[in-house]
């Protein structure tokens, strides 16, 4: 079962990720005038190469949501565009954060180019390298 977060909770979760909010968020408040005790707010988190957009969602009674979007900061050789993804979403919920977070971390990774080491003559001859 999913815990119910409370309605500023995340400002919290992003010290998980960041140490000066201030500093490495930017936000974007649509506050829901309307409804009280209910607000849409998005904030933006930068890397080197891409921008991750999350929305917070939440009203009083309900769920909630919280998703995340990344894009690429520039576009690839040839091409006028940039490229993005959908990363995960669901709940307003520390467990949706976590797979957002996941997300993030899974999308930053690099390959790691293999090692070439020295090849042994012999070895080439019987077949032994890679």
């Amino acid at each position: 079962m999913i815990k119910r977060a409370k309605k500023f909770d995340y400002k919290n979760w992003l010290k998980e990720i960041v140490h000066d909010k201030e500093c490495y968020v930017q936000y974007k408040n649509e506050e829901d005038k309307e409804v009280s005790d209910s607000f849409r707010e998005q904030f933006y988190i930068y890397t080197h190469d891409n921008k991750y957009k999350i929305t917070v969602a939440w009203r009083k009674g309900n769920n909630g949501y919280l998703g995340c979007v990344v894009s690429c900061r520039k576009p690839r050789a040839g091409e006028d565009w940039t490229r993005g993804n959908d990363l995960p979403d669901g709940p307003y919920s520390y467990e949706t954060w976590q797979k957002i977070k996941n997300g993030i971390l899974k999308y930053e990774l690099v390959k790691v180019a293999k090692k070439r080491g020295i090849v042994n003559i012999e070895e080439i001859a019987c077949g032994k390298t890679e």
